[in-house]
């Protein structure tokens, strides 16, 4: 029979491989079985007890890791004044350690100005459609690799500069480039911008537009198309350790008025209390300023609105005998239950 360390220590690499979204306490119980080769029913309540902590521990540690990022100043850019300087000291360097080799240097004629100009100026003319293609195909493939392969749908008005209605992000970004070329709306050689015609107005509702923001400015017209969940996928969301109901301590359950939900719930129903009292600190909204009758929950007065499920954590247990209620509190139900229900009292 494994110690309760070792069974920790085999719940938290069964944690980190898994789908939390899918997971049940059940299912880590058989995998440990199968691990270690016995039955253990009789520590359920220690197994399920470790996984809730367990993810608890998780979720605190994600949050630091965003606010750490947050918080660390990203490196200042290179201005133009500190490249001439350190290229006029590295010259300053090669003039030192060549002596008098730089006397020679200086007086071997220089190429003229005027010969490259021309020269590029040549390769942009002929090159321009081409370059421009080329350009925003990287971009195209820049944004693929952010995962925009997926289709979206687009409204009707977007439907008609791009000839299609249902589109991966990359794509649209794509055929909004090859259009605005085949219609000749860049403005300048650079083109840098582009003059709308009447079905660019239509969708972007400028007159003159950046080119690099194509996409950005026609994100009002992508929609995103929401599959429809299979049997399998509504019992494992209703199995998953999120939408699991525990049971509420006392003081929890004074404040949010049930003691018998879901984690998913409780973090719910507290950002619909926090707006509802206005308890978002004015100076930063990222803290909520805690109430009297939340004390017995938070035991501070103010606490960070992200980092509120390590306090939650402490008041919610599967057993149902952990607490004793000195009331009865009514049946909390998801917006999909009150829908089925509507539906079945309807018929």
């Amino acid at each position: 029979m494994p110690s309760q360390k070792e069974l920790v220590s085999s719940i938290k690499e069964i944690l980190k491989v898994a789908d939390l979204d899918s997971l049940s306490a059940k299912q880590v119980r058989k995998q440990l079985e199968k691990e270690y080769g016995c039955d253990l029913t009789e520590h359920k309540k220690f197994i399920d007890k470790s996984i809730m902590e367990l993810i608890d521990e998780m979720e605190s540690e994600s949050e630091e890791e965003q606010d750490t990022k947050k918080r660390a100043p990203s490196p200042k850019p290179e201005t133009k004044n500190h490249k001439k300087a350190k290229q006029s000291q590295s010259s300053d360097d090669d003039s030192v350690s060549s002596g008098s080799d730089t006397e020679i240097t200086d007086a071997a004629p220089k190429r003229s100005a005027s010969k490259t100009t021309k020269k590029r100026g040549k390769s942009a003319s002929t090159n321009d459609v081409t370059s421009f293609a080329q350009t925003s195909n990287r971009a195209c493939k820049k944004t693929n690799n952010r995962g925009s392969k997926t289709d979206v749908r687009v409204s009707p008005e977007l439907a008609k500069i791009i000839g299609a209605e249902v589109l991966p992000m990359s794509e649209i970004s794509l055929r909004l480039h090859q259009e605005a070329l085949s219609r000749q709306l860049h403005e300048g050689n650079d083109r840098m911008y582009i003059v709308c015609d009447e079905d660019f107005k239509a969708v972007f509702g400028q007159d003159r537009l950046r080119v690099s923001t194509l996409t950005n400015h026609c994100k009002k017209h992508i929609f995103k198309i929401e599959k429809e969940k299979t049997a399998k996928d509504k019992a494992r969301s209703k199995n998953s350790m999120y939408s699991k109901k525990l049971w509420l301590s006392p003081a929890l359950s004074e404040v949010i008025g049930y003691n018998h939900m879901s984690r998913h719930s409780v973090v719910k129903e507290m950002w619909a209390l926090i707006k509802a009292r206005g308890l978002q600190d004015p100076k930063n909204k990222k803290f909520m300023l805690v109430e009297e009758d939340m004390m017995p929950v938070f035991k501070t007065k103010r606490i960070q609105t992200f980092g509120m499920m390590k306090y939650l954590s402490e008041h919610m247990c599967p057993d149902e005998g952990e607490f004793e209620y000195s009331r009865s509190y009514p049946e909390y139900k998801t917006p999909d239950e009150l829908q089925n229900n509507g539906s079945t009292e309807g018929s």
